[in-house]
């Protein structure tokens, strides 16, 4: 920390593109060595590289660039009215495909209560460029791109174009090898006390590139903040978060008469007419996440605070779908607070979907739920997202709950990926197929007497695994199909049938998996699992003990009766 008073700030270049975000030091980062594919958009093969880098004054081809992680910008030591600060920024393509890149200026630190005095001055570097010498020269020869505030709130950057790599041929509004910019800050000589000692200590003004490969849909990759469709109003607007999403729809809602609040009521709009022209997809909604949002607890941020999804018998908010927009989409999230209807009636049913998104835990040590306790059918998917933490579903009612294309990881310190319990009277289909479970200490959980379970297509290998535990653990359900599987443990059990299980019918179809553990399966059931499971296919060759299993607190191996012959 440097101490208080000196106020400065180093220079922030972040990164994004399709694959992942990251922070550029200084130095220059490559991606794009194979073809992929995301959200929707082909990637071609090569190699992006970029580069920012910034200078205190400009001196033609001998100013000296410095590294974006070795020097402060924007420093000023004491901002007040008719402070200037000028520097100049340098972006650089050193990879061989082009790209699109955008300049924002951001506040950090103690800094963030300026921005709406601060004024924004831009201007590309190019022949005949002449450097301004104070702010009176600036505004004569760069533009004024608007206020910081206003810029933030814009989500449009300073400036954006097209980059291309060193050496191409020169094209209609790109740049080629690298483009730089002089950027001049100024506090408006209007701005009153309430600002005064508000830039103290850490803090200061960043430049941030961003950058995403030059494909159709790029523009999304520069992106960050919130949109939603599927409510009048809504549309063609970026919230940047998701409060100002809520809030913004919670006053659309108040003005069409809709409960506020926790209101049960499933009116006051029960007219079909009035529920479609304010629903504008049929009672679909759809929030798609740009950049890094999260989704805290305790508010129906999803509905914007309705708390039931039902209007009448005809009319209901069916659907809720959370999309990442790009590459670079990260939602925290813990218990996701979801609408219900009381009366439990089908036409009522709501299926909630996250897609395409890196999902993390708000809390290391909490679950990521997307359940609730009672309601109409529920319907909840998780489909093709990169998971930290544990999705553990719970709902006392007929439903499904389907885990497809996902990466769960961990370090070790959670316990299941994927855990689910519920009612013991109401069907629940389960399915979790095509995942990746890598580093939890045991892997999965099933528990729902009721429930029809598909586990296929999976691969969970982890080396922290506990020597007591079952990799896949069936505890409780009515049927499962367990199906071309690899589970690879260095310790425990590969499967664990639990003494918690109360259904005597089931029957288990468990063909074509790999085990790799140091035991295959352990059977605390009161009835006895053997008899219920129909096997065929499996390759137990990586099971180091065969007919041994490791029971639970148990120190050391006692014979197993379950075989997968």
């Amino acid at each position: 920390m440097r101490a208080k008073g000196t106020k400065s700030a180093v220079i922030a270049a972040a990164l994004s593109v399709v694959l992942c975000v990251g922070m550029l030091a200084g130095t220059t980062f490559a991606w794009f060595t194979d073809t992929v594919t995301s959200a929707g958009n082909i990637i071609a093969a090569g190699s992006l590289e970029a580069g920012l880098f910034y200078a205190e004054g400009w001196n033609g081809e001998d100013t000296a660039w410095q590294d974006a992680s070795e020097g402060a910008i924007f420093d000023s030591d004491a901002w007040a009215p008719g402070e200037t600060e000028i520097r100049y920024i340098k972006a650089t393509n050193e990879g061989d495909i082009a790209f699109r890149y955008r300049l924002d200026v951001v506040p950090e630190g103690g800094a963030g209560t300026l921005a709406e005095v601060i004024d924004v001055y831009f201007g590309v570097i190019g022949e005949g460029f002449s450097a301004p010498a104070d702010f009176a020269a600036a505004q004569q020869s760069l533009t004024k791109v608007g206020t910081l505030a206003e810029l933030m709130a814009e989500n449009d950057g300073i400036a954006h174009g097209v980059l291309l790599p060193a050496g191409a041929e020169e094209a209609a509004g790109a740049a080629v090898g690298e483009v730089a910019a002089c950027v001049v800050l100024h506090m408006q000589e209007s701005a009153g006390n309430e600002y005064q000692g508000a830039f103290v200590g850490e803090g200061g003004f960043a430049v941030v590139l961003k950058a995403a490969q030059n494909v159709e849909g790029a523009e999304n990759e520069l992106k960050t903040g919130v949109t939603v469709s599927g409510l009048a109003g809504m549309e063609g607007q970026t919230f940047a978060t998701v409060e100002e999403a809520y809030e913004a729809g919670r006053q659309i809602l108040l003005a069409a008469g809709v409960d506020d609040g926790d209101t049960l009521g499933q009116g006051p709009i029960s007219d079909d007419e009035e529920f479609d022209a304010l629903y504008t997809d049929g009672g679909i909604l759809t929030w798609t996440i740009y950049g890094e949002q999260t989704l805290n607890e305790g508010v129906r941020y999803l509905t914007f605070g309705r708390a039931s999804n039902r209007y009448s018998s005809r009319r209901s908010v069916t659907e809720i779908n959370v999309v990442g927009g790009n590459s670079g989409a990260r939602l925290e999230l813990g218990d996701v607070a979801l609408p219900y209807a009381w009366w439990n009636d089908a036409e009522d049913a709501l299926t909630v979907t996250f897609s395409g998104l890196e999902l993390v835990s708000l809390r290391a040590d909490e679950d990521i739920r997307c359940s609730c306790a009672y309601g109409a059918p529920l319907n909840v998917a998780f489909d093709g997202c990169d998971i930290q933490g544990r999705i553990y579903h719970y709902f006392n009612g007929e439903g499904s709950i389907a885990v497809s294309n996902c990466n769960f990881t961990d370090d070790g310190n959670v316990g299941y990926a994927f855990f689910v319990q519920g009612s013991e009277t109401d069907p629940l289909n389960i399915v979790f197929t095509d995942n990746t479970v890598t580093g939890y200490t045991r892997g999965i959980n099933i528990q729902q007497r009721t429930a029809v379970v598909t586990v296929t297509g999976n691969v969970i290998r982890s080396t922290n695994n506990e020597p007591d535990r079952g990799a896949l653990q069936l505890t409780d359900c009515a049927t499962a199909l367990v199906e071309n599987n690899v589970i690879d443990v260095n310790a425990g059990n590969a499967l664990w049938f639990h003494e918690a299980a109360k259904n005597a019918e089931v029957q288990y179809t468990i063909r074509n998996n790999t085990f790799i553990a140091p035991y295959l399966a352990n059977d605390d059931t009161s009835f006895g699992i053997q008899s219920h499971i129909v096997s065929s296919g499996n390759d137990v060759s990586g099971i180091t003990y065969p007919g041994m299993c490791m029971e639970k607190e148990a120190t050391e191996a006692s014979e197993s009766t379950v075989t997968l012959g």
